[in-house]
């Protein structure tokens, strides 16, 4: 059964849960403080934050060792900047029954950890649970959510699944204020550990830190429950740094969306159409983010005719690991 509402005044104490949280970075040293303040924080204090950083470890340790804590700290250092394996870094040494995952440059709300513990106390069937995020930058240009709309792309008030383009419609802007069984959580999310021991962050995805986070989801929830808690808050600050330009976001735009959907995506005629439509209008999104951003626009596009040959030589080696049909 699924709770609604706030559910931590319900909660059990009897039923109590411990919590890792772990943050991979790109050596932005400002955000993370103000992420770990937030942290401390919370209403319900994690056990131990493990941060894992893949640049700048030693700047990122004399930072970190300036503050107290109410929690324990570690600090791992990755051997790549690949936020997939940063995640499955982390939780390897987490200890603690749940295990949240954060970027580096959010703020969490005073009841972020408390509401996620509640839910998973709740609903013991759950294995995962996201919260709502608030996205501090300004909203799309007109134009561009327009093209978002048209071509079936993604967008935030949807019912955390794929939409029938292989895009993921995210339940961030759904007015709701109960927990919803939804089958895609982003990379802000709580997983139990257990179920960490036997699956993992897709590595491949990782390399270019965009839905790195979208294939574990949809691989537990075949089998598993997921929720969306709209009443564990946190805001999405989008700092500098580490971020991809126009050109390379492109190329991870176009080249992930071909992934997941030979992973992850439904087969049959209205699904390849929509497929390709949505794929089609990615191409346009790309376009206008350079035109509008004063952004040349050959490296773009060259990015994007790149992204598609890279995944035609690569898709003949993923041929045994998907289920294609």
């Amino acid at each position: 059964m699924v709770t609604s509402g706030s559910v931590t005044e319900n909660a059990r104490e009897s039923d109590r849960l411990t919590h890792s949280i772990v943050i991979p970075t790109v050596g932005r040293v400002e955000p993370l403080l103000e992420c770990m303040a937030s942290i401390a924080r919370q209403r319900l204090v994690p056990e131990e934050v493990i941060v894992v950083p893949c640049r700048d470890a030693v700047g990122i340790k004399r930072a970190l060792g300036s503050t107290k804590n109410p929690f324990a700290l570690k600090v791992v250092e990755s051997d790549g900047c690949n936020a997939s394996l940063q995640k499955n870094l982390g939780a390897k040494h987490a200890n603690c029954d749940i295990v949240h995952f954060l970027d580096d440059d959010v703020e969490l709300d005073p009841a972020y950890v408390d509401e996620i513990d509640a839910t998973f106390r709740l609903n013991r069937g759950v294995v995962g649970v996201g919260g709502k995020v608030i996205d501090a930058q300004a909203r799309w240009p007109v134009v561009l959510r327009m093209i978002r709309r048209v071509f079936l792309l993604n967008h935030d008030n949807g019912r955390g699944d794929f939409l029938p383009s292989g895009f993921p419609a995210m339940p961030f802007d759904r007015r709701v204020d109960v927990p919803v069984r939804v089958r895609l959580l982003m990379g802000c999310a709580s997983y139990r550990r257990n179920v960490l021991e036997s699956f993992q962050y897709d590595e491949e995805l990782g390399r270019t830190h965009l839905w790195e986070d979208l294939d574990l989801p949809a691989t537990l929830s075949r089998n598993h429950l997921l929720l969306y808690q709209p009443n564990a808050v946190l805001v999405h600050h989008h700092a500098p740094g580490g971020r991809p330009d126009v050109s390379r976001y492109a190329y991870a735009y176009l080249y992930n969306h071909h992934y997941l959907v030979a992973k992850h995506g439904r087969r049959g005629v209205y699904f390849t159409v929509s497929f390709w439509w949505g794929h089609l209008g990615a191409w346009a999104a790309m376009v206008f983010r350079a035109m509008s951003g004063r952004v040349p626009l050959w490296p773009v596009v060259s990015s994007m005719f790149l992204a598609e040959r890279d995944w035609l030589r690569r898709k003949r080696e993923l041929m045994g690991r998907f289920d294609w049909v």
